[in-house]
């Protein structure tokens, strides 16, 4: 009975698959499609091609190996309804046994953004459904950002003149290609963009963060225009849309609006910084054009606004609510002073008179305040006289970095980022480098960094194993003397010059004078340091080729840590002759010894300003001793 079941499933077999009727088309059995692709992918493009990769389906779902590929491509997302509409990939692989990955390489690319799909066929064929769809991008697709900061400057009765800060080739980087700038007489959005009236003759965008100006010329006085702008980089790709503005030429007789908060932060020695907050060209909104600004010993009104002495190097202003600031300098000591200001638009448009701010220039005062255990040290005045370096432990305790502030005081600037120590700050003698020494982490070395943007420093010596003490350019620059020991060993401390030119290392000063604190003379024919020889510490003088020392201080307490002034007739130290540490000066010879500094606090390493009207030091006091930088004017 089994055998004879058998027999019947095997007629009817093929009965159905081969048939003897000739007019009737065989009938196939197979009907299940090969298994849609789900991780259809794309490598990174490059130039007009991309690379698609894919796992194999099988014949039956993911079983076995298909018959063909249809793997097509489009500029617009491929659905199942724009399938036909969809390039055909002209050389597909055959496919393999299912599970293996394939891919093919689309030539022939335009620039853009592609999308690609793929179906699968077994040999009746039966078609699987489509694949996920992949895309990739040739060329550059990022457009420029937005421009939000079109304002008017300024206007007349036929013109205006806008403002802008440029934007990138990509997004805010680099340098786009063009700007389209349109007017309507009704605001614009994205959607009347194409009916807007297109301004002919915008130059080309300047590289991205930089201010623009145009001015849009011809108009008709008294008609409103909306105005806004799209960036284009060179492959055409277009930012959004702008923040819109309207303007209606007319006589501008709308000044800027009144500074109300004119304020005094710091009154040192000759100098004065004053802030106050932008106003605009209209009011308060805009950009305004220029400053008056004003200052006389006696009170200013608008009576006496002409008595009072203009400043006539004070920046232009800054957008609408800008925080300003400037600095007055070259003022006389212990002195009252009265500061005010105008603005004007570009129409000579003048604001109200400013309020009032008052200071009085003080000789002694305190630059920076420290919460730190040690605080700061060693400081060392620009070549300029603007600014003053020091270094202090604001980051971690203890550990110090150089800082820079304006020389009446202000916010301190980080200069360097050392794993270990920056200490002893100095400008190299053509202002655009400064020097330091860094110690930790197994380094003792002078270094410099860039004085303009401090960060990234680089090696300017290194003396074998030895610790550098201190050191000090000569007034050319060729030179540098410095003071150096092997690790823990104090008494064997030798001064050293180094020729920067590439000459061998001279040591001038050995062991028996235990040598600190050298110092170049202006002048270059002279070195002073100090000397521990004989048990007291002392002061002297030689040549610049380390002969003839000469001593020039003579009493049993400490004098040292000294600093020549700027025309080398005299030399501010530190001593404790009186009790305390305090800063003293005399002549060059030794003579005239006056003392200038009588806190209770100890005061240590004086340094002259340029003009050698004041002299910076610091002071201290506490178990730790945290210190701070203070200012003496002198004259």
């Amino acid at each position: 009975m089994l055998r004879l079941l058998c027999c019947i499933c095997i007629i009817a077999y093929f009965a159905v698959g081969c048939s003897e009727d000739k007019r009737t088309a065989p009938t196939y059995s197979d009907t299940t499609p090969p298994a849609a692709v789900h991780n259809l992918a794309t490598a990174p493009a490059a130039e007009d091609r991309v690379t698609i990769y894919w796992t194999a389906p099988g014949d039956d779902g993911a079983v076995g190996q298909a018959s063909h590929y249809d793997i097509r491509y489009s500029a617009t997302p491929i659905t199942e309804v724009f399938w036909d509409s969809a390039t055909i990939v002209v050389s597909c692989p055959a496919p393999v046994s299912s599970g293996h990955i394939q891919h093919v390489e689309v030539l022939g690319l335009g620039l853009g953004k592609w999308y690609f799909g793929l179906k699968t066929a077994d040999e009746v064929p039966n078609w699987s459904e489509l694949s996920n769809i992949a895309n990739a991008t040739i060329g550059d697709t990022i457009a420029p950002s937005a421009i939000s900061d079109l304002y008017i400057f300024s206007f007349d009765e036929t013109s205006a003149t806008l403002v802008w800060t440029a934007p990138g080739d990509d997004g805010d980087i680099g340098q786009a290609a063009e700007y389209d700038l349109r007017y309507a007489f009704e605001t614009i959005s994205e959607e009347t963009w194409a009916v807007a009236n297109r301004v002919q003759d915008v130059p080309a965008p300047e590289a991205a963060d930089t201010g623009e100006i145009f001015t849009f010329a011809d108009l008709e006085t008294g008609r409103a225009y909306f105005v806004a702008i799209k960036t284009l980089d060179d492959r055409s790709n277009a930012s959004g849309l702008s923040n819109v503005v309207s303007v209606t030429p007319a006589q501008d007789n709308l000044p800027p609006g009144q500074v109300l908060d004119l304020n005094t932060t710091h009154a040192v020695g000759h100098s004065v910084t004053l802030t106050w907050t932008a106003p605009g060209d209209n009011g308060y909104a805009g950009l305004a054009f220029e400053y008056d600004l004003r200052y006389s010993q006696t009170q200013i009104t608008n009576d006496s606004w002409n008595e009072a002495t203009r400043i006539l190097d004070v920046s232009p202003p800054g957008v609408a609510g800008n925080e300003e600031s400037f600095i007055v300098h070259d003022l006389e000591l212990e002195t009252p002073y009265f500061f005010a200001l105008k603005t004007a638009d570009d129409t000579s448009n003048w604001s109200e008179m400013s309020n009032v701010a008052d200071a009085i220039t003080v000789a002694l005062a305190q630059l920076t305040f420290s919460n730190r255990l040690a605080g700061a040290f060693h400081s060392f005045w620009s070549l300029d006289g603007r600014d003053i370096l020091f270094e202090a432990d604001y980051g971690q305790e203890f550990v110090y970095q150089l800082y820079r502030m304006p020389a009446n005081g202000g916010v301190p600037s980080k200069l360097t980022n050392e794993p270990g120590q920056a200490s002893q700050g100095a400008w190299a003698p053509d202002g655009n480098q400064i020097s330091f020494l860094t110690t930790g982490f197994g380094l003792n070395e002078l270094r410099m960094v860039d004085a303009a943007q401090g960060s990234v420093s680089s090696l300017l010596l290194r003396h074998e194993e030895h610790r550098i003490q201190d050191y000090s350019w000569s007034p050319d620059g060729n030179y540098i003397v410095y003071t150096a020991h092997p690790p823990d060993q104090w008494d064997q401390r030798r001064a050293y010059i180094l020729s920067l030119s590439g000459g061998a290392t001279e040591e001038i000063l050995s062991p028996d004078w235990l040598p600190i604190w050298v110092a170049w003379s202006p002048s270059g024919d002279q070195i002073c340091f100090t000397s521990t020889q004989n048990e007291n510490v002392d002061i002297w003088v030689m040549s610049s080729t380390g002969e003839d020392p000469t001593q020039i201080t003579f009493d049993s307490a400490y004098d040292g840590a000294q600093a020549w002034s700027p025309d080398g007739s005299k030399i501010a130290f530190t001593s404790d002759r009186t009790g305390n540490y305090a800063i003293w000066v005399m002549s060059a010879s030794g003579e005239n010894m006056t003392q200038l500094t009588f806190d209770d606090e100890q005061e240590l390493y004086p340094h002259w300003s340029p003009d050698g009207k004041a002299i910076t030091y610091t002071s201290g006091t506490g178990p730790f001793w945290r210190g701070d930088i203070w200012v003496l004017y002198l004259e």
